[in-house]
């Protein structure tokens, strides 16, 4: 059986465990990772790091850490996906 990140470190039925569980609110992350971004647009790891440093995905650094907040990289692929719907008229 495969262990979810929300399994590690349980002692057993009915014990608390620190950390977010599924399907709360707190367990739904705002970013993706980079490679996890590039993925969404059929990119390569490398592809999606060059597209985030030339600013084509939105993307921030959170420590030594860069990753693409869900929100911003919805609206900016919806506004791209609804500019070239309009342009085909």
């Amino acid at each position: 059986m495969a262990t979810t990140r929300w399994e590690i470190g349980r002692t057993g039925p009915g014990q608390n465990q620190a950390g977010p569980q599924p399907g709360t609110a707190s367990a739904e992350r705002l970013v993706y990772s980079v490679p996890e971004a590039g993925r969404l647009l059929g990119l390569s790891r490398n592809a999606a790091y060059a597209a985030a440093k030339r600013g084509e995905i939105p993307s921030i650094r959170i420590g030594r850490r860069l990753v693409v907040p869900k929100a911003a990289f919805h609206r900016t692929f919806e506004f791209m996906h609804s500019r070239d719907n309009n342009a085909n008229f």
